[in-house]
């Protein structure tokens, strides 16, 4: 790596301001010198983000790890696509959303939700990260009952208090959409909830 590149990310890591670190990102990820220590910056800063909005939705660890990876080798793959009309963050979310939509319609459409599935789900809901309350685990157990759209905003908005507004550029969703998903996720939500 050269010396410039280090200099570049060393200062990256002083700049406050989400922007400037996503601004110097793109220009090195289209660096081709660059590119390959910029992309290990971007997975350093976006990982933990993306697999948590992979693993609410999904629930089971190695799911969401399959998710994550398929996102980071989709950015690799389509970053000199990246035109720069929304934040990278924004990009980054949208593409996460679609790889878990893709991973629950395609477990629904082949069937594939087995006694196998029930189980991990059920050990994953007693892992440390959702060790909780029976009410916990039922929350948990609710969320996989909602479709995966539904399911999308219900926890941007709850887990991460996301505007819907944000909600909206990051699924490329009007704002009445997301507020009406939001509002039919909730009541599934607590009918679930009382059911059970």
């Amino acid at each position: 790596m050269n010396l410039q590149l280090k200099q570049l990310l060393k200062n990256q890591e002083n700049l406050s301001n989400e922007k400037d670190k996503e601004k110097i990102i793109v220009k090195q990820l289209k660096n081709k010198s660059t590119k390959e220590a910029a992309f290990r910056s971007l997975v350093d800063l976006y990982k933990t983000q993306v697999y948590w909005q992979a693993r609410r939705n999904v629930v089971v660890h190695e799911d969401a790890d399959d998710i994550a990876q398929n996102v980071f080798i989709k950015i690799w793959q389509n970053v000199d696509k990246f035109r720069g009309d929304a934040k990278l963050s924004t990009w980054i979310y949208r593409i996460t959303a679609n790889e878990i939509i893709d991973f629950v319609n395609s477990k629904y459409k082949k069937q594939e939700f087995n006694s196998d599935d029930l189980d991990r789900v059920e050990q994953s809901l007693s892992e440390e990260y959702f060790s909780g309350t029976h009410i916990e685990k039922q929350f948990q157990k609710a969320l996989l009952e909602i479709p995966p759209r539904q399911r999308m905003v219900f926890t941007m908005r709850y887990y991460d208090e996301t505007p819907f507004k944000d909600i909206a550029e990051k699924l490329q969703l009007t704002v009445g959409a997301v507020k009406a998903s939001y509002h039919h996720a909730s009541e599934k939500m607590k009918r679930f909830l009382l059911e059970n």
